[in-house]
């Protein structure tokens, strides 16, 4: 590949597992990733291509603090506003920011929030109100990326620049009352401090961005400031409000509306409604079942009406993950049934050592290492693939009958030879779940057998896009439930 790649004029760069394959041409990304391509030092030219680029491979990774949203590229445009502010006019100041939104724009291919702000800054020079220019950019935004409408890179900045229209005295309240309930909507978590400290952390997101061109042209070696940088923001990000809190995002509008009218105890209702819906998470009278989006292991979550203690159905040798620790924390579950093993750093988990089969059936006896668990709960019928071959195809095929299932955990992430037409013809589900996999670039599940979904009429769900998804019976009706706040009614 590499061979071919350079004798029809590609260059390319790796991306984890993946292998992205680019046309040369010349543009100011290409010359830049030329002047990096130069550089003998390995580590940096990979810290360069984070840095600049957002590209990362396995063996470094600092996209803790540069995430994939932008923000760090208008993080340096604010950085140099406001070094500016001591030496330029106001006009002067948006007729820079504009230039520094072309260029970047050009640079980065133009991502949802360079768009967004360069819109709002050309409006700028337009005498009309604020609110016209939000309401014009954001049109025009969503004409152009209709998606953008789920996206933080448009939700974010909008909400920024609505709190120009709040009073100076409620102003950061409401902002973070509607970034915090987004954030618990999106990502059924809030990393608290770095919420708290985000002015800070976006200064130093522009300032290392800076420090990445002035290594690329001038030698200096920045890689131990970006190192300590990594690992000061990296413990900021790492304390989190974790759980089922999607109530808080839900119940912002009440939140406000607290916030305009009950002047004297304003503060007094946030608080009182936010322990309020934590401690509700942490009760979760409903029993469930849910499909974590751990990507590294299938870790399936059954839980009982108001219990402590859940089965757990994963693959053979796993370990308890952070990710699995936190949500059985969240949930208020102490004591598991499962063949997961206990992690070095676990804690107030306890193993009962009950098999599987008191919920679950396993259906492969013939390979115990790619298990297919088989089990019904509240009123709905699910089987759980992890990773199969032909082999474990024909036998499943071959040794049961009439399974009528209602819910299906695609195979080996949702790739075409582990789920082939024949599968779902014989088990006929109603919605189909794919554990996907964030470092896989590749479309998953595969276009195939999305195909075959759709031909037969079946709904489907990954958890890369939706989160931890959980199923759920009320009145003997069926839900499933996102994290990220979408709820499909399955019967």
């Amino acid at each position: 590949l590499y061979k071919w790649a350079k004798e029809n004029g590609f260059s390319g760069f790796t991306y984890q597992s993946e292998i992205q394959v680019t046309q040369q041409y010349f543009t100011l990304r290409s010359w830049v990733q030329n002047h990096i391509e130069k550089l003998d030092d390995n580590l940096k030219r990979e810290i360069l291509y984070q840095i600049i680029f957002h590209i990362k491979n396995k063996g470094i990774d600092i996209s803790d603090i540069f995430d994939q949203t932008g923000f760090s590229y208008i993080a340096s445009v604010w950085l140099l506003l406001y070094v500016l502010k001591f030496f330029s006019t106001q006009r002067q100041r948006k007729i820079i920011k504009v230039l520094c939104l072309i260029v970047l724009n050009l640079f980065y291919h133009y991502p949802i929030i360079l768009v967004y702000s360069l819109l709002y800054g050309i409006l700028q020079f337009v005498d009309i109100p604020t609110r016209v220019k939000i309401l014009i950019s954001s049109i025009v935004l969503l004409v152009i990326f209709p998606r953008a409408l789920y996206s933080l890179s448009f939700q974010i900045p909008l909400i920024y620049r609505l709190q120009t229209l709040f009073s100076k005295s409620h102003r950061k309240i409401i902002t973070a009352c509607l970034i915090g309930s987004i954030c618990s909507i999106k990502f059924q978590s809030i990393q608290l401090l770095s919420f708290l400290f985000y002015p800070i952390i976006r200064y130093f997101m522009g300032f290392t961005w800076i420090m990445g061109f002035i290594q690329l042209y001038t030698g200096l070696n920045i890689v131990e400031l970006v190192s300590l940088v990594s690992r000061m923001i990296s413990k900021i990000q790492s304390i989190k409000i974790n759980g089922n809190i999607i109530g808080i995002g839900m119940l912002f509008l009440p939140m406000v509306y607290a916030l305009f009218k009950q002047h004297k105890f304003r503060i007094y209702t946030i608080a009182s409604t936010v322990i309020i819906f934590l401690s509700l998470s942490i009760v979760h009278p409903l029993s469930e079942v849910t499909v974590l989006n751990t990507p590294k292991n299938t870790n399936i979550i059954l839980k009982s009406m108001l219990s402590n203690c859940a089965t757990v159905l994963s693959e053979p040798k796993s370990v308890i993950s952070n990710d699995l620790q936190s949500y059985l924390h969240a949930k208020g579950i102490s004591k598991i049934f499962a063949v997961v093993e206990l992690g070095d750093d676990t804690e107030g988990v306890e193993i009962v050592s009950a098999p599987q089969s008191y919920v679950a059936e396993q259906l492969n006896l013939q390979n115990t290492e790619h298990p297919i668990w088989y089990f019904k709960y509240n009123e709905l019928t699910f089987i759980v693939f992890t990773y199969l071959d032909h082999s474990d195809i024909t036998y499943l095929l071959n040794h049961y009958d009439s399974l009528n299932v209602d819910v299906m955990i695609l195979a080996n992430h949702g790739s075409k030879n582990a789920n082939p037409p024949e599968l779902f013809d014989y088990l006929q589900p109603k919605v189909c779940i794919c554990i996907n996999q964030p470092y896989l670039s590749s479309h998953l599940p595969s276009r195939a057998v999305i195909k075959e979904m759709d031909k037969r009429g079946i709904m489907w769900m990954d958890t890369g896009t939706y989160g931890d998804i959980s199923f759920f019976s009320i009145f003997h009706k069926h839900f499933a439930l996102t994290s990220s706040g979408k709820i499909v009614i399955i019967s």
